[in-house]
């Protein structure tokens, strides 16, 4: 059986799609599983096997990588869609089963328009991953400098510091080598 375009393109298509065993691939190609092997690992005619095998290769990793920008894009969309909020068709449907619960009939109950509010968390994500320069979350600890303060109390100015935990652990460790 020989790999042309055609098998290549259906390799890529598979692998896009999210196939990734060898066993699913050949399932899809309409090969057995061995023939499927045997163009990818087997020495048997050497030079046309190989030949094979990496045109087999890069078509798996063409497939892979649609695949990954698919899933990407697909996320991107989501995620816009969310932060916008806006109006969806709901449908509800009832089945009729049989004893063995296998489906008789499909009823159509009500199919409506329903509006989904703005996803805040979504466009909080959105800004601060599409515009870091313009948004930055505010929880970030400020610089040690910043963080020291001037108090007033009794007449007396008093300056309470803010220290990590390094910083009291060196300062206690100077008052110590400064007493001996």
């Amino acid at each position: 059986m020989k790999v042309d375009d055609e098998i290549l393109l259906k390799i890529e298509n598979a692998r896009a799609d999210g196939i990734k065993t060898s066993s699913a691939m050949a399932k899809v190609l309409k090969w057995s599983y061995t023939t499927y092997q045997n163009y990818l690992y087997d020495l048997t005619d050497k030079a046309k096997r190989e030949n094979s095998k990496e045109r087999i290769l890069k078509a798996l990793e063409r497939g892979k990588e649609r695949s990954t920008e698919y899933a990407l894009s697909e996320a991107e969309q989501g995620l816009t869609k969310s932060a916008r909020g806006g109006f969806v068709t709901e449908i509800k449907k009832e089945y009729k089963t049989d004893r063995d619960g296998k489906i008789i009939s499909e009823i159509l109950i009500k199919e409506h328009l329903k509006y989904i509010p703005p996803n805040v968390t979504a466009q909080i994500f959105l800004a601060i991953n599409t515009a870091p320069d313009r948004w930055q979350p505010t929880n970030r600890p400020e610089p040690i400098e910043k963080r020291d303060k001037e108090v007033t109390s009794y007449g007396f100015t008093h300056t309470i510091i803010h220290s990590t935990k390094e910083e009291m652990i060196k300062a206690k460790e100077s008052k110590t080598s400064e007493k001996i």
